[in-house]
């Protein structure tokens, strides 16, 4: 049943830009070719013997050129802009247009065309109401042909009558004898179609030597009856429109045009044959329905629905003698009313049909057809029974058969898969594909409703190696993915997770497109959440991350994409938290950083992770800073600046800004450094104040003693980097730690070059602490030292050994400062002529402290002084 294509090659013309497909119809009959869209580039067509070339107004290429497997076009051959055909011996051809589309119609050549029997009748000497001349012996020849041919043996009766013929006898036992000899061989036919060929030609030579014999009409008819069954349709044609014309009989006439009409069919022209019908219509009007159904017919057999149900259409609402209607055009009125949604008078139809001709070869068919329009109308009592009668009387028919799987599969459920594979055993062995297939995807539902999901499989791979091209093929594969969904469902129902994820995998494998994908990955889906959320229960956030990750990155259709992120947000945060509390500062920060910018404002820890975000900031700036890594602290500032400037903390963008400005005017960008400070807001940190201080003209516009004594180191420190006046400045500012101040300023006093500046300083510092004891820090006795040898490099040596002599009271430390004291004071005293003092301090110096970088230089001197004194002497 199924159909099959007949396309065979597509030839392509350049000069059209598209390609023109040439089809290829053929039946036992005729052969018709038709190039389609071709027939406007067509210049010329020439004919041979057994050839016919077609010529085109451009160059062609073929996607098939060569020898055909057909009875009567035996080879294509295509080159440069022509295509020509070679036809097989003994074959009639002829070209012709039909529309748009070129024809080529191939059929057996008819034989012996220019027959000349020679039985000796060349003039009808005996025309209608001529006296006959009685012949005895002509008369019992004759009887003797007619018992032959009663008997059925034809080929005797033929041998008589051709000797008949060949005798001496007159023009009215001539008539005669050859009327019969036609028959003889028209009734040989059977054997041979030679002999219709024959006896198309004898009855042919009879109408032309007697048109005016009583037998005349019979053996146009006779003609006519015997080329067509010699599958000479052609001749068969002319020889019918010679009866219309010749013979009046209106019976005869209408057998001629409906014959016509009939072979045009069979023909494949039917355009052709619907011409003949309404040529029909329009001479006999008293019998018009039934050609007009016929009509219809024809343009459903064209594809034409439309036409055809107008022409249908226009056989209702009227009283219609429908047993007159042929079986055929009955059931194609079944057929049209049923594609234009006209049910009840498609079920009319097809009741007709079989009840009119219930021997019609399509009468099972009828019989179905008729259950499919009850139950299309709701009539599902009378469809199953009309059912279950087409499969009593047509058991091992098409419609009987089909009629089984039909009621089988409206069925299925109330019996089991054995008792319908019984009831399906005609379908199950049909040697017809699709009903076959059709019974087997019913028993395949069987089982499966049975749940016996194995034996579905096993059926289902059978079917699928034996019918892979079958359109009942979705239906299977449906059945299929059912199965594994099922079997998926009951797996994770009974915890067997590893096979329900197994089963979700080979049906979304096999059926990536499948309308149960969205169940089976509801099934995995859960399964893999399950398996995640046990991972994040365990701590391992960065495995939980990365897996949901990679999932929302690589599944196309997340079933609870919300209960995944927020196992995602989850995640994210409590790795955070871990790091955070385990002081991972820059492991935590960047995490953060991603949980910000994936979540945004919608987080559910936004607010925390912001926090924790702000203050590991402020600590990698920070510990920064605080290590001069000052470039770094630029670069942690344009890296977070999102978290800084969307932060409402104010001391905390403050902050930040200020070690970023400090930072931007230690890497010589005071402009860069003076824009930012600009934008800090109500929190003046001690930094902020430094780097206000150290970009401006050096005043200081703050309130110095508010700050404590680590912050004001830091900023004296750095004062004096830049500007030492300025650090001291801060430094005498400075009175809730006197102390401090003096010891700042003292440590200041080592650094600088300028020996007056140097010296005004110390001056100041050893006057102020010798004044005021509440300023003595720890080692304030440096300062005398410091001022011992300022002195002495001054030559003011008196001076010097007071200040070193308040040195080295003060100082009892046996170390390179105490060393360095005596070692100035033995200088100074040798400068003041006290060679007894001076040698003293020496000697001091080399036993107190012996190993000192001084105690060399202290021996050089004691032997200078030992030599001059042995020179006086």
């Amino acid at each position: 049943m199924r159909n099959i294509g007949f396309i065979i090659f597509a030839l392509f013309i350049a000069f059209a830009a598209h390609a023109q497909d040439i089809y290829l119809k053929k039946n036992r009959f005729f052969t018709e070719l038709v190039i389609a869209g071709a027939a406007e580039n067509i210049k010329d067509v020439k004919k041979g013997e057994r050839t016919v070339t077609l010529m085109f107004a451009g160059k062609l290429t073929a996607g098939f050129s060569g020898k055909l497997d057909d009875r009567f076009i035996s080879k294509i051959t295509v080159q440069g802009d022509t295509i020509t055909l070679d036809f097989a011996p003994d074959t009639d051809f002829t070209f012709m247009t039909e529309g748009v589309d070129a024809k080529i119609v191939a059929s057996r050549k008819r034989k012996a065309d220019d027959i000349k029997l020679g039985y000796g009748i060349e003039d009808a000497l005996i025309k209608k109401g001529s006296g006959i001349i009685e012949n005895t012996e002509a008369e019992k020849q004759l009887g003797i042909a007619d018992e032959l041919m009663a008997k059925g043996t034809y080929e005797q009766a033929a041998i008589n009558l051709e000797g008949l013929l060949a005798s001496d006898i007159n023009s009215y036992y001539r008539q005669e004898a050859l009327f019969r000899l036609g028959s003889a061989y028209y009734e040989m036919g059977s054997k041979s179609y030679k002999n219709y060929i024959t006896a198309s030609q004898i009855f042919d030579d009879f109408t032309n030597l007697y048109p005016d014999s009583y037998l005349f009409r019979d053996a146009l008819i006779k003609s006519a009856d015997s080329k067509e069954k010699a599958d000479m349709y052609y001749e068969a044609i002319f020889a019918h429109e010679k009866i219309i014309r010749l013979v009046q009989n209106e019976n005869i006439q209408k057998n001629s045009y409906r014959k016509i009409a009939e072979i045009y069919q069979t023909l494949g022209q039917t355009d052709r044959a619907i011409e003949a019908r309404e040529n029909y219509v329009k001479r006999f009007k008293d019998d018009r329905d039934p050609q007009t159904a016929m009509i219809g017919m024809l343009y459903a057999d064209k594809g034409d629905y439309e036409t055809s149900f107008r022409y249908f259409q226009g056989l209702t609402g009227r009283k219609v003698d429908y047993s007159k209607f042929s079986p055929e055009s009955l059931y194609a009125m079944g057929e049209v009313f049923d594609k234009r949604g006209r049910t009840e008078e498609a079920l009319y139809a097809f009741r007709r049909t079989y009840g009119y001709y219930p021997s019609y070869e399509k009468a099972d068919m009828a019989m179905y057809r008729a259950a499919q329009m009850n139950e299309k109308m709701g009539n599902k009592s009378a469809a199953d029974t009309l059912l279950l009668d087409t499969v009593n009387k047509y058991p091992k028919k098409p419609g009987g058969m089909l009629a089984s799987i039909k009621y089988a599969d409206t069925h299925v459920s109330e019996k089991s898969t054995a008792d319908w594979e019984k009831f399906l055993t005609n379908a199950l062995a049909s040697k017809d594909f699709e009903i076959l297939e059709q019974a087997d995807v019913v028993v395949i539902k069987s089982l499966f409703h049975e749940k016996a999901y194995d034996k579905t499989l096993e059926r289902i791979d059978k079917f699928g190696k034996r019918s892979y091209s079958s359109p009942l093929m979705s239906i299977v594969f449906d059945i299929k993915q059912k199965i594994r969904l099922q079997q998926a469902k009951q797996a994770y129902d009974e915890t067997r997770y590893d096979q329900a994820q197994e089963y979700v995998g080979m049906l979304l494998k096999e059926f990536p497109d499948s309308p149960y994908r969205r169940e089976a990955k509801t099934i995995g889906q859960s399964i893999s959440y399950g398996r995640t959320e046990a991972r994040f229960k365990n701590g391992d956030f960065k495995g939980v991350i990365d897996y949901i990750e990679n999932f929302l990155t690589d599944e196309t259709e997340v079933i609870e994409p919300v209960k995944w992120s927020k196992l995602l947000d989850d995640a994210y945060y409590n790795m955070v938290k871990t790091d955070f509390d385990a002081s991972r500062v820059p492991q935590a920060l960047m995490n953060a950083k991603q949980y910000i910018a994936q979540f945004g404002a919608d987080g559910a820890h936004i607010a925390d992770i912001i926090n924790m975000a702000e203050r590991l900031t402020l600590t990698v700036i920070r510990r920064r800073f605080e290590g001069d890594r000052f470039l770094d602290v630029i670069q942690a500032y344009s890296e977070n600046q999102n978290i800084i400037d969307s932060s409402k903390q104010q001391p905390f963008k403050d902050t930040v800004k200020a070690y970023a400005a400090f930072s931007l005017y230690k890497m010589s960008m005071p402009d860069n450094a003076a824009e930012l400070l600009a934008t800090v807001g109500s929190t003046k940190t001690p930094v902020y104040w430094l780097t206000n201080l150290l970009i401006g003209d050096g005043s200081i516009n703050f309130q110095v003693n508010t700050l404590d004594a680590e912050t004001l180191v830091f900023l004296a420190d750095e004062a004096e980097k830049k500007n030492p006046d300025t650090a001291i400045k801060l430094l005498n500012e400075y009175t809730k730690d006197p102390k401090l101040a003096a010891k700042q300023k003292f440590k200041i006093s080592k650094n600088i070059s300028d020996d007056a500046k140097r010296e005004q300083l110390l001056v100041s510092i050893y006057q102020d602490v010798n004044k005021n004891p509440s300023k003595q820090f720890d080692g304030y006795e440096e300062v005398s030292l410091d001022m011992g040898i300022l002195y002495y490099k001054k030559n003011s040596f008196k001076p010097a050994v007071e200040a070193l002599s308040s040195f080295l009271q003060n100082h009892a430390q046996r170390d390179e400062k105490r060393a360095e004291g005596l070692y100035y004071m033995g200088k100074s005293y040798l400068k003041l002529k006290d060679n007894d003092n001076a040698v003293k301090n020496y000697m001091e110096l080399l036993e107190s402290v012996p190993n000192s970088v001084y105690a060399s230089a202290a021996r050089t001197e004691l032997e200078e002084i030992q030599w001059r004194k042995s020179l006086t002497r």
